[in-house]
């Protein structure tokens, strides 16, 4: 088997215009929406609002974010494409290749993240899930889940997470350096907008399968499902990481 021609990256779609601008303007949006809600909230020295709360208000935050980023890659002439929207671009294909790079990148992922715990364990550093988890493994131990916080956590948010680092950062830094160092600076930035800090790793190195799925289809949508598909794999099994977080 040839490796390199199994890695090769088809070229690159057309740069969005104005991704800078774009990413100023997401981002300050992202800012000011979070900034109200959480004053609306009570974030700021009240109580905190329950998990299911929280995640409908952050998901109106990235809505609020994911606004410019749509308008400015569907108004600019090949934008659409360049955020991996564009016609076409939701296909089996993406949708199979973005399942395929998931599925690959898991085999060397899960075995990196357990001993990176381990590696935490033995450090006797505090090993905490996130808060949204935690809250579905209580969920969907009682008789009455959440289905709408489960379909939010799954599909919807992954959508606008990958809009912003694989659609509008990753393309933007695609415009002015190596493909390979744009996907590596998209992960890091991935994976520091993550809490807890324990995680971010693990979420850098997902974040790199994610924009290796992006450039390989050329499609925003495969790296969509691979994001799917480890969120999906993280309800399904979130009794069991809940008690890997909690051992030792």
């Amino acid at each position: 088997m040839n490796l390199r021609r199994l890695l090769a990256l088809p070229p690159p779609d057309p740069d969005l215009p104005g991704a800078g601008w774009l990413f100023l303007c997401s981002l300050s949006l992202f800012f000011v929406a979070q900034g109200v809600l959480a004053s609306l909230a009570g974030f700021s020295g009240g109580a905190r609002p329950p998990v299911p709360v929280q995640v409908r208000l952050f998901c109106g935050v990235w809505f609020a974010a994911a606004l410019p980023i749509l308008l400015g890659g569907f108004l600019a002439k090949g934008g659409s494409r360049s955020l991996g929207l564009g016609p076409g671009k939701l296909n089996f294909r993406a949708l199979l290749g973005g399942a395929a790079v998931f599925s690959c990148g898991l085999l060397l992922w899960f075995p990196l993240f357990t001993a990176y715990f381990q590696v935490l364990q033995a450090l006797d550093v505090p090993r905490t899930a996130q808060p949204v988890y935690r809250w579905i493994a209580r969920n969907l131990a009682g008789s009455h889940p959440d289905f709408l916080l489960l379909f939010l956590v799954v599909f919807v948010l992954p959508f606008f997470e990958e809009l912003a680092f694989r659609g509008l950062i990753q393309s933007w830094l695609r415009s002015f350096l190596p493909r390979g160092l744009a996907v590596v600076l998209t992960a890091l930035l991935f994976g520091l907008a993550h809490e807890p800090w324990i995680m971010k790793f693990p979420v850098f190195l997902l974040g790199l399968f994610f924009g290796y799925a992006r450039e390989r289809t050329g499609s925003l949508w495969a790296s969509w499902t691979a994001h799917v598909l480890h969120n999906g794999l993280a309800v399904a099994f979130v009794p069991y990481l809940i008690h890997f977080y909690s051992r030792g």
